[in-house]
């Protein structure tokens, strides 16, 4: 087999490699026929998540779409209640504010309408006292 300085023939070396190349063929076939079961369970995993992803997708689109619905509805009535809101706070300052303008503007002129008064008062007088002269 050796020789006596422990070297291989040729021939031996061919049988080993023809063995470690025979081996490795054996090992290289089992790593290729679990990569085949391995993918073949992955496509039905795959096949199952992808049936679950488009029923949960289909679900949260649903679950959105009636959200969306009421959101929509309670946005209206917000919209309703704030326009009569608004309306109300409208009518409210038209009848308030000739009052308030008024009265802020008998306030600010209180002096000049009490003159205005007493020499409303004191031309009444005198025209009473020449119509009776007159009379």
């Amino acid at each position: 087999m050796t020789d006596e300085n422990g070297r291989l023939s040729p021939t031996e070396v061919t049988a080993l490699i023809t063995l470690i190349d025979a081996r490795l063929g054996r090992m290289e076939d089992r790593i290729v026929t679990r990569l085949d079961l391995n993918s073949a369970g992955a496509t039905e995993r795959w096949a199952k998540h992808d049936a679950e992803l488009a029923e949960n997708t289909k679900r949260v689109v649903a679950r959105f779409l009636l959200i969306e619905k009421s959101l929509d509805d309670h946005i209206q009535i917000a919209n309703a209640h704030f326009d009569r809101e608004h309306d109300d706070q409208v009518a409210s300052a038209t009848r308030q504010r000739p009052v308030r303008l008024t009265a802020a503007w008998l306030g600010a002129n209180w002096i000049q309408i009490v003159l205005f008064v007493i020499s409303m008062l004191a031309i009444l007088g005198v025209l009473g006292v020449e119509w009776r002269a007159l009379v």
